[in-house]
Protein backbone atom coordinates (compact mmCIF):
# COMPACT_ATOMS: atom_id res chain seq x y z
CA UNK A 1 0.00 0.00 0.00
CA UNK A 2 1.39 3.37 -0.97
CA UNK A 3 2.03 5.96 1.71
CA UNK A 4 0.35 9.37 1.78
CA UNK A 5 1.94 12.64 2.86
CA UNK A 6 -0.90 15.21 2.95
CA UNK A 7 -3.73 15.20 5.48
CA UNK A 8 -6.96 13.30 4.74
CA UNK A 9 -9.44 15.64 3.05
CA UNK A 10 -12.56 14.23 4.70
CA UNK A 11 -12.99 12.43 8.02
CA UNK A 12 -16.27 10.89 9.19
CA UNK A 13 -16.94 10.44 12.92
CA UNK A 14 -19.68 7.95 13.85
CA UNK A 15 -21.05 7.63 17.40
CA UNK A 16 -24.53 7.85 18.91
CA UNK A 17 -23.34 10.14 21.73
CA UNK A 18 -22.98 13.84 20.79
CA UNK A 19 -20.51 14.38 23.65
CA UNK A 20 -18.23 11.69 22.20
CA UNK A 21 -18.43 13.20 18.72
CA UNK A 22 -17.54 16.61 20.12
CA UNK A 23 -14.66 15.15 22.09
CA UNK A 24 -13.22 13.32 19.08
CA UNK A 25 -13.50 16.44 16.97
CA UNK A 26 -11.72 18.57 19.58
CA UNK A 27 -8.84 16.07 19.70
CA UNK A 28 -8.52 15.59 15.95
CA UNK A 29 -9.03 19.10 14.59
CA UNK A 30 -5.61 20.40 15.79
CA UNK A 31 -3.94 17.39 14.13
CA UNK A 32 -5.81 17.88 10.85
CA UNK A 33 -6.72 21.59 10.57
CA UNK A 34 -7.35 21.40 6.82
CA UNK A 35 -9.58 18.31 6.98
CA UNK A 36 -13.36 18.52 6.58
CA UNK A 37 -15.23 16.64 9.33
CA UNK A 38 -18.61 14.90 9.04
CA UNK A 39 -20.70 13.52 11.91
CA UNK A 40 -23.16 10.60 12.06
CA UNK A 41 -25.12 9.15 14.97
CA UNK A 42 -25.57 5.66 13.52
CA UNK A 43 -24.75 3.45 10.56
CA UNK A 44 -27.68 4.63 8.46
CA UNK A 45 -26.58 8.26 8.69
CA UNK A 46 -22.97 7.24 8.05
CA UNK A 47 -23.84 5.42 4.81
CA UNK A 48 -25.80 8.42 3.57
CA UNK A 49 -22.82 10.71 4.19
CA UNK A 50 -20.46 8.25 2.49
CA UNK A 51 -22.68 8.10 -0.60
CA UNK A 52 -22.61 11.88 -0.96
CA UNK A 53 -19.00 12.60 -0.01
CA UNK A 54 -15.60 11.10 -0.86
CA UNK A 55 -14.60 10.34 2.73
CA UNK A 56 -11.02 9.18 3.34
CA UNK A 57 -11.22 7.87 6.91
CA UNK A 58 -14.16 6.76 9.05
CA UNK A 59 -13.75 6.63 12.85
CA UNK A 60 -16.58 4.74 14.50
CA UNK A 61 -18.02 3.13 17.60
CA UNK A 62 -19.36 -0.44 17.47
CA UNK A 63 -22.48 -0.20 19.62
CA UNK A 64 -25.04 2.06 17.94
CA UNK A 65 -28.82 2.07 17.31
CA UNK A 66 -30.55 1.39 13.96
CA UNK A 67 -27.44 -0.07 12.32
CA UNK A 68 -24.63 -1.21 14.60
CA UNK A 69 -20.93 -1.03 13.84
CA UNK A 70 -20.66 -4.60 12.57
CA UNK A 71 -23.39 -4.15 9.95
CA UNK A 72 -21.95 -0.77 9.01
CA UNK A 73 -18.49 -2.25 8.43
CA UNK A 74 -19.93 -5.02 6.25
CA UNK A 75 -21.82 -2.48 4.14
CA UNK A 76 -18.88 -0.08 3.90
CA UNK A 77 -16.34 -2.68 2.80
CA UNK A 78 -18.69 -3.73 -0.01
CA UNK A 79 -19.61 -0.24 -1.19
CA UNK A 80 -16.47 1.78 -0.37
CA UNK A 81 -13.53 -0.65 -0.47
CA UNK A 82 -10.79 2.00 -0.30
CA UNK A 83 -12.21 3.75 2.78
CA UNK A 84 -9.93 3.40 5.79
CA UNK A 85 -11.76 2.41 8.97
CA UNK A 86 -10.74 2.99 12.59
CA UNK A 87 -12.87 1.32 15.27
CA UNK A 88 -13.02 2.65 18.83
CA UNK A 89 -13.88 -0.34 21.03
CA UNK A 90 -14.56 -0.95 24.70
CA UNK A 91 -12.57 -4.21 24.74
CA UNK A 92 -10.42 -6.35 22.45
CA UNK A 93 -12.08 -9.77 22.38
CA UNK A 94 -10.45 -12.20 19.94
CA UNK A 95 -13.71 -12.82 18.06
CA UNK A 96 -14.10 -9.08 17.53
CA UNK A 97 -10.49 -8.78 16.34
CA UNK A 98 -11.02 -11.59 13.83
CA UNK A 99 -14.17 -9.92 12.50
CA UNK A 100 -12.37 -6.62 12.01
CA UNK A 101 -9.48 -8.38 10.26
CA UNK A 102 -11.92 -10.17 7.96
CA UNK A 103 -13.42 -6.85 6.90
CA UNK A 104 -10.03 -5.09 6.63
CA UNK A 105 -10.39 -2.57 9.44
CA UNK A 106 -7.23 -0.47 9.51
CA UNK A 107 -7.00 0.00 13.29
CA UNK A 108 -8.71 -0.77 16.58
CA UNK A 109 -8.35 1.77 19.38
CA UNK A 110 -9.52 1.08 22.92
CA UNK A 111 -11.68 3.80 24.46
CA UNK A 112 -9.26 3.97 27.37
CA UNK A 113 -6.58 5.09 24.89
CA UNK A 114 -8.67 7.52 22.85
CA UNK A 115 -6.21 10.30 23.65
CA UNK A 116 -3.83 8.69 21.13
CA UNK A 117 -6.34 8.86 18.30
CA UNK A 118 -4.47 11.68 16.53
CA UNK A 119 -1.40 9.47 16.13
CA UNK A 120 -3.55 6.52 15.09
CA UNK A 121 -5.27 8.50 12.33
CA UNK A 122 -1.95 9.81 11.05
CA UNK A 123 -0.51 6.29 10.87
CA UNK A 124 -3.60 4.85 9.20
CA UNK A 125 -3.65 7.62 6.62
CA UNK A 126 0.04 7.37 5.78
CA UNK A 127 0.58 3.61 6.08
CA UNK A 128 -2.81 1.93 5.87
CA UNK A 129 -2.49 0.53 9.40
CA UNK A 130 -1.56 1.79 12.86
CA UNK A 131 1.40 0.59 14.89
CA UNK A 132 -0.45 1.66 18.04
CA UNK A 133 -3.61 -0.29 17.20
CA UNK A 134 -4.75 -3.20 19.35
CA UNK A 135 -3.37 -6.29 17.54
CA UNK A 136 -4.27 -5.16 14.03
CA UNK A 137 -1.11 -3.19 13.37
CA UNK A 138 1.28 -6.03 14.09
CA UNK A 139 -0.84 -8.54 12.22
CA UNK A 140 -1.29 -6.28 9.20
CA UNK A 141 2.43 -5.55 8.98
CA UNK A 142 3.29 -9.23 9.10
CA UNK A 143 0.78 -10.39 6.49
CA UNK A 144 -0.07 -7.48 4.21
CA UNK A 145 2.55 -8.34 1.56
CA UNK A 146 2.09 -12.12 1.59
CA UNK A 147 -1.02 -12.42 -0.58
CA UNK A 148 0.79 -14.21 -3.42
CA UNK A 149 1.88 -17.22 -1.35
CA UNK A 150 0.92 -20.29 -3.45
CA UNK A 151 -1.35 -22.65 -1.52
CA UNK A 152 -2.62 -26.05 -2.60
CA UNK A 153 -6.34 -26.88 -2.32
CA UNK A 154 -5.45 -29.15 0.61
CA UNK A 155 -3.69 -26.27 2.38
CA UNK A 156 -6.69 -24.00 1.82
CA UNK A 157 -9.01 -26.64 3.27
CA UNK A 158 -6.75 -27.02 6.29
CA UNK A 159 -6.72 -23.26 6.90
CA UNK A 160 -10.52 -23.12 6.73
CA UNK A 161 -10.86 -25.93 9.28
CA UNK A 162 -8.32 -24.28 11.57
CA UNK A 163 -10.23 -21.00 11.30
CA UNK A 164 -13.40 -22.82 12.37
CA UNK A 165 -11.60 -23.68 15.61
CA UNK A 166 -11.50 -27.43 15.02
CA UNK A 167 -8.93 -29.54 16.86
CA UNK A 168 -6.23 -31.45 14.98
CA UNK A 169 -7.93 -34.81 15.61
CA UNK A 170 -11.23 -33.65 14.12
CA UNK A 171 -9.41 -32.06 11.17
CA UNK A 172 -7.55 -35.33 10.63
CA UNK A 173 -10.84 -37.25 10.51
CA UNK A 174 -12.40 -34.81 8.04
CA UNK A 175 -9.36 -34.73 5.75
CA UNK A 176 -8.60 -38.47 5.96
CA UNK A 177 -5.16 -37.82 7.40
CA UNK A 178 -3.33 -38.81 10.56
CA UNK A 179 -3.22 -36.33 13.42
CA UNK A 180 0.57 -36.16 13.13
CA UNK A 181 0.27 -35.28 9.44
CA UNK A 182 -2.18 -32.48 10.23
CA UNK A 183 0.18 -31.05 12.85
CA UNK A 184 3.05 -31.27 10.37
CA UNK A 185 1.01 -29.46 7.69
CA UNK A 186 0.02 -26.81 10.23
CA UNK A 187 3.67 -26.05 11.00
CA UNK A 188 4.45 -25.97 7.28
CA UNK A 189 1.65 -23.46 6.73
CA UNK A 190 3.02 -21.20 9.46
CA UNK A 191 6.41 -21.20 7.76
CA UNK A 192 4.93 -20.74 4.29
CA UNK A 193 2.76 -17.78 5.30
CA UNK A 194 5.40 -16.33 7.63
CA UNK A 195 2.96 -16.30 10.52
CA UNK A 196 3.93 -17.14 14.10
CA UNK A 197 0.80 -18.80 15.47
CA UNK A 198 -2.75 -19.89 14.69
CA UNK A 199 -4.23 -16.41 15.29
CA UNK A 200 -1.86 -14.87 12.74
CA UNK A 201 -2.54 -17.72 10.30
CA UNK A 202 -6.29 -17.05 10.55
CA UNK A 203 -5.61 -13.33 10.10
CA UNK A 204 -3.61 -14.16 6.97
CA UNK A 205 -6.53 -16.20 5.64
CA UNK A 206 -9.04 -13.42 6.33
CA UNK A 207 -6.82 -10.76 4.77
CA UNK A 208 -6.28 -12.76 1.60
CA UNK A 209 -9.85 -13.95 1.05
CA UNK A 210 -9.17 -17.62 1.75
CA UNK A 211 -12.22 -18.02 3.98
CA UNK A 212 -14.84 -16.55 1.64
Amino acid sequence: MSTKTSDPKRILLVDDHPVVLAGLFSILKPHFPSSLFFFARNGVEALEILRLNAVDIMIMDVSMPEMDGYDLIKAVTRQFPILRIIVIAQSRADAMIKFFLQYRVSAILLKSRSDTIGTTVQEVWKLGYSASSEHVGDLARSIRSESKVPLTPQSRTLIKLIAEGKASKLIADEMNLSENTVNSYRQKLLRQTRTKNTVELVAFAFKNGLLE
